[in-house]
């Protein structure tokens, strides 16, 4: 479905009895006027956005209905009582386009230029300059119909009366936004909206000051309604919209420091220079500040003392001080707004999204929010409630909780419209981060990793390292998706590495975990290392107290320790114990699949089957996993041998739309050669391609499953002498490569042992093959697979050879016993 771009000049529209303001996302009309319904009235807001462009139906049902199927007479009645409340012109101003959808005709005067004068402590946004607002809806040059440029002189005396109109209460708000916050030329003014940037230097021997004069700063800013965002290095730009500070601490001589404190915005600029007792260099910036800043807005109390307190920890990554502290704040005073939502924040990034999530559900807004309050609160509640209530005019929220797959094109528009604007620092990195994620669920990978290098380059010049490395992490991602891994894993660790190196150990771990799980796990000195490696992440995590960052490890860990099952069944348990405690229900679907896949690995069916089940008797499937539970259990079945009830599961996949294509074709096809439907396994391998797939790619025993099908196939058709030619190219091949890797060595196991029951099979490449695998299978790390294969490979050539099967001992080993197609087929084989 195309997508479209909005194209208001302003941001409220006088249209029929009603005013239309696309900030806050309301209608209003005087007492009298018949109220739309709630759906009507969303959809008039949609129409005033894109006035003057058509919105199809298609797009109508994606935004007021949410992409439900609703018969064509409910949009109908929704048009009706907008034309309705229009009067004559109703059908004039909201047109019909045949089979297509509706345009909303405006003219240049129907735009309301003039901004109502700010409340006493209103916000930046709500007094009229929301440029940066949290709710911004953005603007373009307006695209209008024909008739829409036909103005006539008597328009036009309309628009410039409208102009003169709006420049009179441009002027008359900006005096009154100044006289309530008292503002006077020769001070800057804080904006809730824009953040006040603050670097500071000084000596590693007094590294302890730059707690106390964040402390102060963070203090005085919050009074003042702003946000603080830490810079690690000085400023050689300021590419931001806000205010800096910058404090430059050198020792005067053994008792006394010198300090150059300086703040600036624009052309505005204030500066001293202090020389005494470190101890009281605070007092010297809280007095410059106030001296410079206009007046505060807020009185400091004991619960805003200690949000302060923990938004300097944060600032500092000591991310449970500040937890403790917000938890401190809500004690003194329970309903506290800003330090709810900070503990929330908080406790989402370390990954504990239960109590975050409990935070929100627990909290509504209320009519005495500001509007950065409430886009904080809907940001948050797009990422953490499966519910998230409507976004109120938050357009960052509301393109949060559509970027995904279907929606990330439209929200790629939207995001770069609004990166061209002057903005506070941490609205500019939400606005980046979410545009590179938007690329990267669109496969555009190097248009985001040219935007993670020029958002890398801003913030390196901003002085904000912090921010340049996490985009560096960013970068890291795309390079990977492009294929090249040894750049991506250097990048990551380089990302890491300096993160982890100013503090912000929270912000290092995931590219430290990426770097880990591209490299191949080799059995040998290599598995060892990354164990080691796998080991110190876990502890880190958990010793900055994040069990998401421990989780996601751990998950890399088991997989090296699923031959060792005393340690592998240890970290199950407490992946598990630490998804229940800290997960939200919608956050472990992943995870719990994850751990579901790794019963799979060790060849534990029967288990598998019993945890799908208990998921799907708990009711936290998403519709999302459905396929992913399908095709367990149908992988399950086959390697069960229960073979009606594997296909049983692929055949409700098509049943229910979902897209075989995208579990295992290449398994499938040979489960249907094992059926005997020969045309449905053909069609299987026509989205199986393991005649072009990179024998040293993770989907390499993939493709040999396929291979494998499409040999067994020569014996349906009633040439089985054909199915060794088939494989033997690709054993040859196996057999040829001096660094055979563990991935390689299971395919060459997988395709041996089956090898061994078709027609003119050489027995010595076989043995061979055994001998190869063998030794790769007594490394450390060489994993339950390559272990499997190995034995069922080596009892298949002994009941080849051997004058009785029953010296060749069990068929297969003692914890593999659910392999009950692997060991009929064996059997099978044995009694040729």
């Amino acid at each position: 479905m195309a997508s479209f771009e909005k194209y208001p000049p302003a941001e409220r529209l006088g249209i029929g009895p009603w005013q239309i303001d696309l900030v806050r996302g309301t209608v209003s009309a005087p007492d009298g006027i018949a109220a739309l319904t709630p759906r009507a009235e969303h959809l008039l807001l949609l129409l005033a956005r894109y006035a003057n462009l058509l919105v199809t139906r298609e797009q109508i049902l994606e935004t007021v209905w949410a992409g439900r199927v609703v018969e064509d007479a409910a949009i109908t009645n929704c048009i009706w009582q907008i034309r309705k409340a229009l009067g004559e012109r109703g059908k004039e101003i909201l047109q019909t386009r045949a089979k297509r959808g509706y345009v909303l005709m405006v003219t240049d005067s129907d735009w309301v230029l003039d901004p109502p004068p700010p409340a006493d402590g209103a916000s930046a946004a709500e007094a009229g300059d929301v440029s940066n607002a949290p709710g911004i809806a953005e603007a373009h040059p307006p695209v209008l119909s024909d008739s829409a440029h036909a103005h006539t002189p008597h328009r036009t005396r309309r628009a410039l009366l409208a102009a003169v109109i709006a420049l009179a209460a441009l002027v008359c708000g900006a005096i009154a936004w100044q006289q309530a916050t008292r503002e006077t030329p020769g001070r800057i003014l804080l904006r809730p909206d824009v953040d006040l940037t603050v670097s500071i230097e000084v000596s590693e021997k007094s590294g302890w000051l730059r707690g106390s004069i964040l402390r102060s700063v963070v203090d005085q800013a919050y009074l003042r309604g702003t946000p603080v965002v830490l810079l690690q290095k000085p400023q050689r730009r300021n590419p931001f919209a806000g205010a800096h500070l910058q404090v430059v601490v050198v020792p005067a001589n053994a008792d006394l420091v010198k300090a150059s404190i300086s703040l600036s915005r624009g052309e505005l600029r204030f500066g001293k220079t202090f020389v005494g007792p470190a101890t009281e260099l605070h007092k010297a910036i809280e007095a410059l500040l106030e001296a410079s800043l206009a007046p505060a807005k807020a009185a400091s109390r004991p619960a805003a003392d200690a949000l302060v307190s923990g938004r300097a920890a944060d600032l500092q990554f000591d991310h449970l001080s500040a937890v403790s502290e917000y938890r401190r704040a809500l004690a003194l005073e329970p309903d506290f707004v800003d330090a709810k939502i900070a503990l929330a924040s908080t406790l989402a990034d370390l990954g504990n999204s239960m109590d975050a999530q409990a935070i929100l559900k627990n909290t509504r807004p209320g009519s005495n929010w500001t509007a950065e309050q409430r886009c904080a609160y809907a940001l948050l509640a797009t990422m953490l409630l499966p519910e998230p209530p409507p976004q109120a005019g938050c357009v960052l929220a509301d393109i949060r909780a559509n970027l995904n797959p279907t929606g990330a094109r439209l929200a790629k528009r939207r995001l770069d419209a609004i990166g061209s604007r002057p903005m506070g620092a941490s609205r500019w990195f939400l606005v980046q981060a979410m545009s590179i994620e938007a690329r990267q669920y669109l496969g555009e990978h190097p248009e985001a990793e040219s935007r993670s290098t020029h958002a890398e380059r801003v913030a390196a010049e901003a002085g904000w390292e912090q921010a340049r490395w996490r985009f560096a992490a960013e970068r890291c991602k795309s390079v990977l998706y492009t294929g090249r891994n040894d750049e991506g894993i250097a990048l990551c660790d380089a990302s890491a590495n300096a993160l982890e190196a100013m503090g912000d150990a929270l912000s290092s771990l995931p590219p430290r975990t990426l770097a880990l799980r591209i490299q191949r796990r080799e059995p040998g000195e290599a598995s060892a290392a990354q164990r080691t490696q796998y080991r110190a992440i876990v502890d880190r995590a958990r010793s900055i107290g994040s069990p998401q960052g421990e989780v996601d490890a751990l998950l890399a860990l088991i997989a090296l320790d699923r031959d060792d099952p005393a340690v592998w069944r240890t970290d199950m348990a407490r992946v598990q114990e630490l998804v229940d405690k800290y997960y939200a229900p919608a956050m472990r679907t992943d995870v719990v699949n994850d751990l579901t896949t790794e019963h799979i690995a060790l060849r534990r069916y029967r288990a598998v089957l019993k945890r799908v089940a208990d998921l799907e008797n708990s009711g936290t499937i998403r519709s999302g996993d459905e396929l992913t539970m399908l095709y367990l259990k149908a992988q399950s079945y086959f390697a069960l041998d229960e073979l009606a009830a594997s296909v049983a599961q692929i055949d409700e996949m098509s049943r229910k739309g979902l897209d075989v294509a995208d579990t295992n074709p290449c398994l499938f096809a040979w489960l249907y050669v094992e059926v005997e439907k020969p045309d449905r396994a053909r069609v299987m391998l026509k989205a199986c391609p393991y005649e072009t797939w990179d024998s040293k790619s993770k989907a390499g025993l993939r493709g040999d499953w396929g291979l494998l099908a499409n040999a067994l196939l020569h014996r349906l058709d009633g040439e089985p002498e054909r199915a060794w030619p088939t494989v033997r190219p690709r054993i040859d091949e196996l057999l040829q490569i001096r660094d055979l890797g563990r991935l390689e060595a299971e395919g060459l196991a997988f395709l041996a042992r089956h090898a061994t029951a078709m027609p003119g099979a050489d027995l010595d490449r076989l043995k061979r093959a055994l001998a190869i695998t063998s030794a790769m299978a007594e490394k450390d790390g060489s994993g339950p697979n390559l272990r499997f294969g190995v034995h069922l490979l080596r009892w298949r050539l002994c009941a080849a050879t051997a004058a009785a099967v029953e010296n060749c001992g069990p068929v297969l080993p003692p914890w593999a016993l659910d392999d009950h197609l692997e060991r009929r087929l064996a059997v099978e084989a044995a009694g040729r």
